[in-house]
C-alpha cells in the first residue's frame, strides 16, 4: 500500500471513529437538556417552598406575640379567679 493509501485508510478510520461518537454526543446533549429542565423545575419548587417557609415563619412570629399576650391575659384571669375563691372561702368561714 502506498503512503497515500495509508493516509486515506487512516482518515477513514478517524472519520468512522468520529461518526461513532456523534450519536453519543447527541445523547449527551439530550441528557444535558433534560437535566437543565429538571434543575429549573426543582429550583422553581425550592423557591416556592422557601417563600412558603418564610410565610409560615412570619405567621408563627406574629402569633407568638398574640400567644404571649393571651398567656398574660389567662394568668391575670386565673389570678382573679384564685382571689375570688379565697374571698369566698373567707366569707364562708365568717
Amino acid at each position: 500500500m502506498t503512503s497515500i493509501g495509508k493516509n486515506v485508510d487512516s482518515s477513514i478510520k478517524d472519520l468512522n471513529t468520529s461518526l461513532k461518537h456523534i450519536p453519543n454526543n447527541l445523547d449527551h446533549q439530550s441528557l444535558n437538556e433534560e437535566s437543565n429542565i429538571l434543575n429549573s423545575k426543582h429550583q422553581n419548587r425550592i423557591d416556592k417552598l422557601t417563600a412558603a417557609n418564610g410565610d409560615i415563619k412570619n405567621l408563627l412570629d406574629a402569633t407568638e406575640i398574640a400567644m404571649i399576650d393571651l398567656q398574660i391575659d389567662l394568668q391575670n384571669y386565673i389570678c382573679a379567679i384564685a382571689t375570688l375563691r379565697e374571698k369566698n372561702k373567707h366569707d364562708e368561714m365568717n
